[in-house]
């Protein structure tokens, strides 16, 4: 009990741990130099669902597991120095953290039709994307205690070279987000589209289902003989009344 409790207090404690958002662009983006929020969920969705947004070449969601306002001040303060020649840029120290923000880039790439790609990065990551297409990446960098501390800026950098129109976010995430990853250090998600459902041709509608099959089996092979046992057993009890001679009682005075 005291075990759970003590679980349970870590999850909790975890839940309201805040985290940073830094985010910065190479044009003027209106809603981000406006953004007032506590609330990470608030603030991407206030910023995805920009009108401009979709004017950029690429926007860039960059997230690290255990990131603190703490880091921004320190190991990521090549940011802070680099969002001062940004068109717009705000800096959110402390938001409430929602579990990843991969839904949200999944949200802007269908709305953008940009290409959705989502890379965990390392020290010798290579990020060669094609600059004709726009795109929405999704960079999960090690944990704060994993990685080398001009490695976020170096990456960024990387990209911003190959897209002079970007729209950057560094943001914390939670380790149940990291755990997102596990089975993709690179690849791209294709942006979600409605696929309306076909109607089943005669041809491709199976009547006797193995199911079906199944059943007739036992009806047909077991529940009609049983019956038909049963009829003829019914059948051939002979009622005693019907296999006795009566005589009546008028009949047996008069013989005596």
């Amino acid at each position: 009990m005291r075990l759970f409790a003590c679980l349970s207090l870590a999850s909790l404690a975890v839940a309201l741990k805040p985290v940073p958002l830094l985010a910065y662009s190479t044009h003027e983006l209106s809603s981000l130099g406006s953004l007032n929020t506590n609330n990470q969920r608030e603030a991407l969705s206030t910023l995805f669902a920009s009108t401009d947004v979709c004017d950029f070449q690429a926007v860039i969601v960059a997230t690290q597991q255990d990131l603190h306002a703490s880091h921004i001040r320190s190991t990521h303060s090549a940011l802070l120095d680099r969002i001062k020649s940004s068109a717009s840029h705000c800096h959110l120290p402390y938001l409430s953290h929602a579990e990843s923000p991969l839904e949200h880039s999944q949200a802007l790439a269908a709305r953008c039709n940009s290409k959705l790609v989502h890379i965990t990065v390392d020290e010798d990551s290579e990020l060669a994307l094609d600059p004709s297409e726009k795109h929405v990446v999704h960079l999960r960098f090690p944990s704060t205690h994993e990685y080398n501390a001009d490695m976020v800026a170096r990456q960024l950098a990387k990209l911003e070279a190959t897209f002079p129109s970007s729209l950057v976010l560094l943001t914390g995430v939670s380790g149940h987000a990291k755990r997102q990853f596990e089975d993709d250090s690179f690849g791209s998600i294709p942006a979600p589209t409605p696929t309306p459902s076909k109607p089943l041709s005669p041809a491709g509608y199976r009547v006797l289902t193995p199911t079906l099959i199944y059943s007739f089996g036992i009806v047909f092979g077991f529940v009609i003989p049983l019956v038909y046992i049963a009829i003829t057993a019914l059948g051939s009890i002979k009622s005693p009344v019907g296999g006795s001679s009566f005589k009546a009682p008028s009949s047996e005075k008069k013989n005596q």
